[in-house]
């Protein structure tokens, strides 16, 4: 009987190791191997598509070695792999934060498991000080997905004591690599907060904590792309904004929640624990005019997290000019490290004695007394919504390269009347239909609408802020001028009726913009002497923009350049023609 008693007992024990202990053995899955190539696809440079293997680190760091396009400001590589071996998901991670890379996940992609912790290492170090940023980020209809290392066992397999304690040995080695994830820091840059490392060891191997909603974006220190900015400024915004910089904070302090909602819930829970009496939401949150600015003053945050201590209540207030919309855009797609976003203040005050100070009072005593903080712009929204509810590009725009639009416009329709012939960096002045305005297309879906429309026998499309715009064809004021940002495609039939008067090339004007450059692949490069030098040859090849590059007299060539962006060590140069008088 005391065998028998021992022998459950030992089954107990061997239970219940095996179901704490966090340890991984390479997943056996019939996804194919990772591939990593050179990506054909905007936004991406590399792209690692597969399961994750052993020796894909390695594949990762000959990928950027033998990458024309390789240079120090860095590489984005975009992730597609439902997983694989955590231990070389761990090396892919080193690499990654060890070379300078920013990592995505594209709309309709996904990053599981191990891939999920290779793409927290997306990280730079930028500016004369070396700093190193956050750089990872997902696209609404994205999937990124965490739980914790499985252990792979025969299904009837008699389990011996030297199996176990090889597990236990793997299980420690396994919690190891976790935990310096977990305390890697620099900077001040966490690679991964409390928050992101309990759900992903409460997460059993079975189910996936998936970053799903604006909450666990922000608990889980994921950065976002391409979400729909609201139309307008509301109380709930402000409110949205305060709670998810409030909520950030809390994690240091209030550990072991399940979900995000838990933490905002803490809110108005710790309102109603140190309130001598409630405040309505009518008074609670304030949204006040002056000049071109909307402010939104929210009131009632108590605790110690990133506000006040406990003995206190403090005040969030958040300033937003008339131009947010645009300066978030600029923001989003140019910088997409951590430390730009929307400025907002906190101001603390007694609770006890003294009446909550008024409106004015507070913005008043925040001018000298406040604390400022930058918040991610994806705080606006509401922490309970659905990223993927929130799209602003689809993944065919996303997808769409410049040999694919071109392909189309020779070959869409051929055997019609309604084939179009593209003029590149050309922006088609005039004749623009009514309601003509698509906004966040492609090419391919706005000449596919033009050609449902009777009236429409031509396009311009805005190739850096995906904009669409239907026109007729006038003979009288139907004219091309150089754009370097458009491009422009008449039916077949009616394009003799447009004249190019951009062929003067005198009438062009050549921007440039220091810190500023096209990230993508140039079509050419070569050596030139100076900033004119370079553009002289670009104009002799009718290019449509350049990168000049001072301290390597680098001449890089684009014929159809998407946006530019943030760049350092470069100058950007394109053509714009005014409208002729």
């Amino acid at each position: 009987m005391r065998r028998n008693r021992g022998g459950g007992s030992m089954n107990k024990l061997i239970r219940f190791i095996l179901s704490v202990v966090i340890c991984v053995i390479l997943l056996k899955l019939s996804a194919t191997a990772a591939e990593i190539y050179e990506s054909t696809i905007e936004g991406c440079d590399l792209h690692l598509s597969g399961n994750i293997e052993k020796g894909d680190a390695q594949k990762l760091k000959d990928a950027v070695r033998n990458w024309d396009g390789w240079s120090t400001d860095g590489t984005t590589l975009c992730l597609n792999s439902p997983g694989g071996s955590l231990i070389e998901g761990k090396r892919l991670f080193d690499t990654i934060w060890d070379g300078n890379f920013e990592t995505r996940v594209r709309d309709q992609e996904q990053c599981l498991s191990a891939c999920a912790i290779a793409f927290l290492g997306g990280t730079k170090n930028l500016g004369t000080g070396n700093i190193r940023f956050l750089t990872r980020s997902i696209d609404p209809g994205a999937t990124l997905g965490f739980h914790a290392p499985s252990l792979a066992i025969e299904k009837g397999s008699m389990i011996a004591s030297e199996a176990v304690s090889r597990s236990f040995e793997v299980a420690l080695k396994a919690a190891e690599q976790f935990f310096e994830i977990k305390l890697l820091e620099q900077h001040s840059v966490k690679v991964m907060n409390d928050y992101l490392y309990h759900q992903i060891l409460r997460t059993r191997p079975e189910s996936m904590y998936n970053i799903e909603t604006i909450g666990d974006a922000v608990l889980s220190g994921i950065r976002l792309r391409n979400l729909q900015y609201p139309k307008n400024l509301d109380a709930k915004i402000f409110k949205n904004i305060c709670d998810s910089h409030w909520v950030a904070n809390a994690t240091a302090i209030y550990i072991g929640f399940s979900n995000f909602k838990e933490y905002y819930d803490l809110i108005d829970e710790n309102f109603q624990d140190f309130a001598s009496e409630r405040i309505p939401d009518s008074e609670r949150i304030k949204v006040i005019r002056r000049g071109d600015e909307t402010i939104g003053i929210v009131k009632g945050y108590f605790g110690d997290s990133g506000y006040s201590n406990l003995r206190q209540t403090s005040a969030c207030i958040v300033r937003l000019g008339d131009g947010w919309q645009d300066d978030l855009k600029y923001i989003e797609e140019v910088d997409v490290i951590d430390g730009d976003g929307i400025d907002i203040r906190i101001i603390g005050f007694s609770l006890w004695g003294d009446d909550i100070p008024s409106d004015r009072e507070i913005l008043d005593r925040a001018q000298s007394e406040s604390e400022n903080f930058t918040v991610p712009y994806w705080y606006l929204f509401d922490p309970e919504m659905k990223i993927k509810d929130q799209t602003i590009k689809s993944t065919s725009a996303a997808s769409n390269t410049v040999e694919r639009s071109e392909n189309l416009a020779k070959n869409l329709n051929k055997n019609t009347d309604q084939s179009f012939i593209k003029f590149s960096g050309r922006d088609f002045l005039g004749s623009d239909l009514a309601n003509g305005i698509i906004r966040q297309t492609d090419v391919e879906n706005c000449l596919s609408v033009c050609k449902n429309n009777s009236s429409c026998q031509a396009i311009t499309f805005d190739r850096w802020n995906d904009i669409c715009f239907l026109k007729s064809v006038n003979r009288r004021s139907s004219n091309l001028l150089f754009n370097s940002k458009a491009d422009s495609y008449i039916i077949a039939n009616r394009a003799g009726d447009a004249s190019d008067i951009s062929e003067n090339f005198s009438e062009v004007k050549t921007i440039t913009r220091k810190g500023k450059g096209f990230v993508s692949r140039p079509d050419e490069s070569f050596t030139a002497s100076s900033l004119d030098q370079c553009e002289q040859m670009i104009k002799s090849k009718r290019a449509l923009a350049f990168n000049w590059r001072p301290k390597t007299k680098k001449c890089e060539v684009f014929f159809s350049p998407v946006e530019y962006f943030n760049l350092d060590n470069s100058i950007v140069g394109y053509f714009h023609q005014d409208i002729p008088n």
